[in-house]
């Protein structure tokens, strides 16, 4: 057998060696996601639903962010697992505000189904009332 072979047989072997190395680890390498599908919910108007932007938060930043379909619905995809924030709302253009958010943690690539329900907030004058 000449070295040239041997050598060549080495280097193949090493190769086959890392691929079925990268086989095994690779996978606990990728980040798993999953999915959030939800509904916004303001049950005093749900006409007013329109409009309404919910975003998705991790450590008080926002990761993506959606208008609701005409239902109130959303998705977030693809979700790294984790602790997140969702929160909706609306600003009218008279400084009326609705407001809704969750805590939520992903961890399972199964779709996590969830509903936010929108409440107004209270806005002060400057005079306090």
């Amino acid at each position: 057998m000449s070295s040239s072979f041997l050598i060549f047989k080495i280097i193949l072997s090493l190769i086959v060696l890392a691929l079925v190395i990268l086989w095994f680890i690779l996978p606990e390498m990728v980040t798993p996601t999953g999915l959030i599908a939800g509904k916004v919910l303001y049950p005093a108007a749900p006409a007013e639903l329109v409009g309404v932007q919910v975003s998705l938060l991790k450590d008080g930043a926002a990761v993506q962010s959606v208008m609701v379909d005409a239902q109130g619905g959303f998705l977030f995809t693809p979700v790294p697992y984790g602790d997140y924030v969702i929160l909706a709302g609306k600003t009218y253009e008279d400084g009326r505000v609705l407001k809704g958010m969750m805590a939520i943690k992903l961890d399972h690539p199964e779709q996590m189904d969830v509903e936010v329900t929108l409440e107004r907030e209270l806005i002060r004058t400057e005079a306090g009332n």
